[in-house]
């Protein structure tokens, strides 16, 4: 058998032990393995890609995830469209708000065991590409609390792939049509640069085109979620980085992201990150001390 070289995993800080990149079509990478305890997870956002992983051959399509072990011999044969890779090395887990276990069978994230290569659900696709450039931006940036967001946003990674591998195999959502996802995707970017307005369901109808019932339907293919639910996600999402990176309070925070109330960014913070926003901020606060 001919050994396989180990390489090290280059990280832009040595003290953010986690890095992502987004790869075009080019040169196959070469065969080798991580030296250290540094997994790498690979997802085909467009095209296909094969992959050589432990002696196995894969064939990824768009949605596709692989998961590779440190000790994985691995190499990316060829690949067209585009694919992200994170890589992270395995110490960085035991500070996270939810529960993973690594071992020689993969990752496992609250029970929900990872295969080698799984699909990700239509829906789930938008955010997945989302998270992976978030954790690249912020790997490269030189905010002193870039670690702690790196940390969060891995974890929120882990999450949605263990969403997508326990649901591995259920039929696919209708795909909608070009025009439509598009028009849903535009709309969400729109919305993501003011979250601070005053965005109702009226709103949103009648800055798509749609009535409210397409509008609702469209959302669900595209992002999982209905319009309300969509937002209120993004707001939590961009209050998790304001709590982390300044020295809002909660309420200056609820009131940034265009929350109508303290009681009510609670209950949607407590419903998608699982702790007060309170809670939160002294974690992240606390992971960037060394």
């Amino acid at each position: 058998m001919v050994p396989c070289p180990g390489v090290p995993v280059a990280y832009p800080d040595a003290d953010v032990p986690i890095a992502a990149n987004r790869s075009l079509p080019g040169r196959p990478t070469k065969r080798h393995r991580h030296t250290d305890a540094d997994w790498e997870i690979g997802y085909v956002d467009k095209g296909e890609a094969d992959y050589h992983v432990a002696g196995r051959p894969f064939h990824l399509a768009a949605g596709d995830v692989v998961i590779i072990r440190p000790d994985d011999c691995h190499e990316c044969l060829a690949w067209s469209g585009e694919r992200h890779t994170v890589m992270f090395r395995e110490t960085l887990l035991g500070a996270m708000p939810v529960r993973v276990r690594c071992s020689k069978k993969g990752i496992a994230v609250g029970g929900t065991q990872f295969p080698v290569t799984f699909s990700i659900s239509r829906s789930q696709r938008p955010t997945m590409v989302y998270v992976f450039e978030r954790i690249q931006q912020e790997a490269f940036g030189k905010d002193a609390t870039k670690r702690a967001m790196c940390t969060a946003l891995l974890a929120q990674l882990l999450l949605d792939l263990a969403r997508s591998a326990k649901t591995a195999g259920e039929r696919e959502p209708e795909v909608v049509s070009p025009v439509a996802r598009e028009t849903i995707e535009d709309l969400c970017n729109e919305v993501r640069q003011s979250l601070d307005e005053l965005w109702t369901l009226d709103e949103l109808v009648r800055r798509s085109g749609y009535s409210a019932t397409q509008l609702t339907v469209l959302f669900n293919h595209v992002t999982g979620m209905s319009p309300c639910h969509w937002l209120s996600q993004e707001r939590v999402q961009q209050a998790c980085e304001l709590l982390a990176q300044t020295d809002m309070n909660a309420t200056q925070v609820a009131c940034e992201v265009g929350f109508g109330s303290r009681s009510q960014f609670h209950r949607a913070f407590r419903e998608f990150v699982g702790t007060t926003p309170i809670r939160y901020q002294s974690i992240v606060r606390h992971e960037e001390k060394p």
